[in-house]
């Protein structure tokens, strides 16, 4: 199936391939069932949410988002370091037995693995979000580039399989709190982490852990790192939402 459009990374026009979000190799490899939001946030009762009606993606969640050069490149540059960051966290997700609280320690290429997040939120985010931002367009096509949109942080969780319901993916979402605090932001749920990307405000969960401090280092650079991350399920089809 050829599918055309805009690429959501560099803008161009043309032949879209389909990305998976997060990388196939990060067990993002088996069909899916993409559900009717609409119908999910309509649910009147819970044991409607275990029985998601919708699109089956055979190729695992993602979508033609991506031209087959950007696809490329940041597959090959960043997915790697990505898929090992997972393999060495996947087991918490696993584990009945996990705290509400756990510091794994990993070694990772952290810049690599930044890019390959941020790759991954212009996927789930509509072309027009990397359009309006050059910087963050050059700082993903170019491996080599340091200077980081300030606008953006990520944050991230655990995403523990066996008590979430489901997994999400959202693009730029809008939140206001009860107290008056205002959240921009789009979200990837899905084992054995939950991202949220903010833009110019502060992630909607004080559980969220910000590794956007991965940007430091260089670019084939390891690094062993003990990041928290708070055991957060996710339950409902609502983004930023956690048990």
């Amino acid at each position: 199936m050829t599918v055309h459009g805009q690429c959501h990374l560099c803008g161009c026009i043309g032949p879209l391939s389909f990305e998976h979000v997060p990388p196939s190799a990060a067990y993002n490899d088996r069909a899916v069932i993409e559900a009717d939001i609409k119908r999910m946030l309509s649910a009147e009762r819970e044991e409607e949410l275990d029985d998601p009606s919708g699109d089956i993606k055979q190729k695992g969640a993602g979508g033609f988002t991506l031209c087959a050069p950007c696809n490329n490149k940041t597959g090959s540059w960043y997915g790697p370091a990505y898929v090992d960051f997972v393999q060495q966290v996947v087991n918490f997700s696993i584990r009945e037995d996990t705290p509400t609280r756990i510091v794994p320690l990993v070694t990772i290429k952290p810049l690599r693995v930044l890019k390959m997040i941020l790759t991954m939120f212009c996927s789930a985010c509509p072309p027009s979000f990397a359009a309006a931002d050059p910087d963050l367009v050059r700082y993903l096509l170019n491996r080599e580039a340091r200077i980081y949109p300030r606008q953006l942080s990520i944050s991230a969780s655990l995403h523990p399989l066996w008590r979430s319901r489901l997994a999400r993916q959202a693009g730029l979402t809008g939140m206001l709190h009860m107290s008056g605090r205002s959240h921009t932001f789009a979200e990837i749920a899905f084992p054995p982490f939950n991202f949220i990307m903010s833009v110019n405000s502060a992630p909607p969960d004080d559980r969220l852990t910000d590794i956007s401090w991965f940007r430091l280092f260089d670019l084939d650079e390891n690094a062993q790192c003990g990041i928290p991350l708070h055991n957060l399920p996710v339950r409902s089809a609502f983004p930023g939402h956690y048990e």
